[in-house]
């Protein structure tokens, strides 16, 4: 496990290992299926790419400025980030907002083959085919509709 404190990696502890590694798995699922992972944005602008939409400003809001961020707070739902590590009031806040979360949206995992699966490749598709129409009617610096 690594430890933010001290900037130290304990990889001897198995269960501190397993834990990191989930933890990283699920991290890079999530990114994953980001889908501005997945898409650029090219223009005379940007020659290289908008690098995910990192580039793309937009009008502030709820400490978002661009619009790869939009996507990582949720669209704006998760603009409140829970302090970690976890402390007992924290986590107090935590479940019931993930709760809540789960199920509003049981449905969209409700056929366990959904989730069940690991199939990265299948994943990352998902994501760019979802990325193909993120930039329609956004337009920069201005609120998205």
């Amino acid at each position: 496990m690594y430890d933010y404190v001290q900037n130290r990696l304990y990889p001897d502890d198995e269960g501190n290992a397993k834990s990191y590694a989930l933890r990283l798995l699920i991290h890079y699922m999530g990114d994953l299926v980001q889908p501005f992972h997945n898409e650029m944005n090219y223009s005379t602008e940007w020659p290289e790419g908008d690098k995910g939409a990192n580039l793309f400003p937009l009008k502030y809001h709820y400490d978002v400025d661009e619009l790869h961020a939009l996507w990582d707070k949720v669209l704006y739902t998760q603009h409140n980030n829970i302090a970690r590590p976890f402390t007992d009031e924290t986590w107090d806040e935590f479940v019931p907002m993930m709760t809540e979360m789960m199920d509003a949206r049981s449905d969209a995992v409700f056929d366990p083959s959904v989730y069940e699966s690991l199939d990265f490749d299948s994943e990352s598709h998902e994501g760019h085919d979802i990325a193909t129409t993120l930039y329609d009617g956004v337009i920069e610096n201005e609120a998205v509709p």
